[in-house]
């Protein structure tokens, strides 16, 4: 508009600018210097002198929100006039003016007259709070009043005295007198005061104070009754949220069967389920638990039961007479100390306790019912605490017949079961084979009174060929089948004895069948695999016996030898080992002299009843005799024999492998006693075992030195010395 206006007052001046200008009328104009901003105002303009006629003066707004007219008119013969103008509301005090003229020429020559005031902003003129309280976790509703029309977007804002609040700021989308807005107050666990200010160019407005009242328990709730033992859900619902960090709940009890506890309940949370331990009971018993946040307490009641049967099970639900059935009982809850039922439905074929006691804390016990064999189906109901099941007892059936599989013409055994021990006088049984050419069973078998089974004897046919029969028994409706299978006749083992020899003996072989020979006799074919243990061909096992004999002729061996001797029948192989040894090697002799003298050579002959072998092995030596005999040690081929006090050996001798014999030397030692001869015997001894020792001969004598002769050389010298000889 102020555009508008300018370009017509310039098309005005230049349109004029060719003409002469009137004197300026106006004198002046005068309006209130403070207006506010949105309101009307009034201006009253003067002129120098009254006009005959009336007067045109135009008007321009020079600043400020406002709406003014272009012009007006003053009446003829009028000093002054007056003209209305609307200001517009603004966020900010805002300067402003007019400037009025009759003739333009004065408004371009900067000579109208002009007026200056102040559009003033809305101010804050009440802040008040619905409330002077507020509960933890609600809104409370507050609210400025302006004292004139706001601004669009006035820029106020809002603080508090304390963080315990979170301010929603006011706005306003157009020109308002008022604006309500909210704060909400967070949780707290005390009463809580707080001040909000108002803050708008410059200026602060408090609201009267107001308090944060703290959040309580608004109920607690559980079911009127529980079992005892299990844990008792309690809602817990708070008058607000939990606050920041959470917050402990506590709960305690003073009567009943309900336990002391303490949960935690999370920022932000306003309910909880709290699950309350109980304990067992035998009787039901009224219990009470508080609880508790800061001071505040809220009381639960509720009953803890006593265990009651939830069910009763068997297992096997139907069975035989005279098998026993588990029962079992179910509680709905943990079982107090010393807890029992009494059990009902025994009778004459079905017996139970009277009464089944728990374990602390357990919830299910179990008892055996014991039937009895029965002619008919009998049923019993067996019960406890309310709950009952049925119990089938049923006569004993024939369950299963069961055969043993034999070689042929040996006899077999079957076995048959019946589903529960037989009624009194037994049960008879009846028996059957489809193929009595390979096998027949008894006629019939009895299983006794109080007995589930029962065996039976099974006669077979000798036979050199594999063959079936089907056993059946019979009693009653029922019938069961097995299927015998009679194996042909086999070779079961061989055997020897002795099992080990010296070659050159004989052992006596023994071949053993699976059953007796058939018609004819069996012919076993024999074998060996070495020929330091020969056998003949074949040896026959006579009609009706089970077993022969045979001899295993062996020879002499240099090393032990093992001989496998094998029998052979048909498809069936057995096979035994005999070990053909070599003779223990020993010293047979030592030949030497009878009566030497001391420092004399002596020559033995050593003799074994063997040639020796290398047997392996080493570490070869001997011992010194404490009595001064020479000791001959064998081992792995080898003789060492060491002096003894008459004799000093001159090394050690070895019997060559293959060779029967040696020769060793010695000398013989001088005797300390020159009166008497020392006797020194040899012994014998292989791979150190005393056992072995073997004396040999009377040994030989070492004798002492005795005068053979005395001769001189001259033998007459009165003069010269003469030499003697001994």
């Amino acid at each position: 508009m102020k555009v508008f206006r300018l370009l017509f007052l310039l098309i005005l001046s230049a349109t004029l600018s060719s003409f002469s200008f009137a004197t300026e009328l106006v004198q002046s104009i005068t309006i209130a210097p403070n207006i506010v901003g949105g309101s009307n105002a009034l201006a009253t303009v003067t002129l120098k002198a009254p006009q005959p006629t009336a007067t045109t003066v135009y008007v321009f707004y020079s600043g400020g929100p406002a709406s003014v007219p272009g012009g007006f008119t003053i009446p003829a013969n009028s000093w002054t006039g007056k003209f209305l103008f609307t200001t517009y509301p603004t966020q900010t005090d805002v300067s402003a003016g007019f400037y009025v003229y009759s003739d333009i020429a004065s408004y371009f020559s900067q000579t109208a007259p002009r007026v200056s005031f102040t559009e003033t902003a809305a101010k804050v003129s009440s802040f008040t709070t619905a409330t002077s309280t507020v509960a933890s976790g609600k809104n409370l509703t507050c609210t400025l009043v302006f004292s004139s029309l706001a601004a669009p977007s006035m820029p106020v804002t809002i603080t508090s005295s304390s963080d315990q609040v979170t301010i929603t700021q006011p706005t306003n989308a157009s020109a308002v007198n008022r604006i309500t807005f909210v704060v909400h107050a967070l949780s707290v666990i005390s009463a809580t005061p707080i001040t909000l200010t108002a803050h708008l160019n410059g200026v602060d407005t408090d609201a009267p104070s107001f308090t944060i009242t703290p959040f309580t328990i608004l109920r607690a709730t559980a079911p009127a009754t529980i079992a005892g033992g299990v844990n008792l859900p309690v809602t817990v619902v708070l008058t607000a949220p939990a606050p920041v960090g959470g917050l402990i709940v506590t709960y305690s009890s003073a009567t009943g069967k309900l336990t002391n506890g303490a949960v935690m309940m999370n920022e932000g949370l306003s309910s909880l389920i709290v699950n309350v331990p109980t304990t067992t009971t035998l009787t039901d018993t009224a219990s009470s638990v508080d609880f508790s946040i800061g001071g505040t307490a809220t009381t639960v009641n509720t009953t803890v039961t006593a265990p009651t049967v939830k069910a009763v099970g068997l297992s096997p639900a139907s069975l035989a007479g005279g098998i026993t059935s588990k029962a079992t009982v179910t509680l709905n809850s943990k079982a107090p100390a010393n807890f029992s039922v009494t059990l009902t439905g025994g009778t004459s074929f079905a017996t139970v306790p009277a009464t089944l006691t728990f374990a602390a804390d357990a919830t299910f016990a179990t008892f055996n019912v014991t039937t009895s064999a029965v002619t008919s189906v009998q049923t019993a109901t067996i019960g406890a605490g309310g709950k009952t099941a049925t119990l089938t007892v049923n006569p004993s059936r024939l369950s299963k017949v069961t055969v043993t599989s034999p070689y042929a013409g040996n006899h077999g055994t079957g076995t048959v079961t019946l589903t529960g021990p037989a009624p009194s006088g037994g049960i008879t049984v009846t028996l059957s084979s489809d193929n009595t050419g390979v096998a027949t069973p008894d006629a019939t078998v009895t299983v006794p009174a109080g007995s589930s089974s029962a065996t039976f004897d099974i006669a077979t046919v000798g036979s050199t060929s594999t063959a079936t029969a089907t056993i059946s028994a019979t009693y009653g409706a029922d019938t069961k089948s097995a299927l015998m299978t009679v194996k042909a006749l086999q070779l079961l083992s061989v055997s020897v004895n002795p099992t080990s020899l010296v070659g050159g003996a004989s052992s006596t072989g023994t071949v053993t069948l699976t059953s007796p020979a058939t018609t004819g006799g069996i012919v076993v074919n024999l074998s060996s695999d070495n020929a330091a243990g020969v056998v003949d061909a074949t040896v026959t096992v006579l009609e009706g016996n089970l077993s022969a004999d045979f001899t295993v002729t062996t020879s002499a061996v240099t090393t032990d030898t093992p001989v496998v001797i094998r029998a052979e029948y048909g498809a069936s192989h057995v096979k035994a080992t005999l070990t053909v040894t070599a003779p223990t090697p020993y010293l047979v002799s030592i030949d030497g002299p009878t009566d030497v003298y001391d420092s004399q050579i002596l020559t033995f002959t050593v003799t074994l009843n063997r040639v020796a072998i290398d047997e392996g092995g080493g570490g070869m030596g001997g011992f010194l005799d404490s009595f001064g005999d020479v000791d001959f040690v064998t081992q792995v081929g080898y003789f060492f024999f060491f002096a003894g006090q008459q004799s000093t050996l001159a090394g050690g001798i070895k019997i060559q492998q293959g060779f029967f014999d040696t020769v060793i030397t010695t000398e013989a030692v001088m005797v300390d006693d020159a009166n008497n001869a020392h006797r020194v015997s040899c012994t014998s001894q292989y791979h150190a075992t005393p056992s072995a020792l073997e004396p040999l001969g009377d040994g030989y004598a070492v004798m002492p030195h005795e005068f053979v002769s005395l001769g001189l050389a001259p033998r007459q010298s009165p003069v010269r010395r003469s030499k003697a000889t001994v």
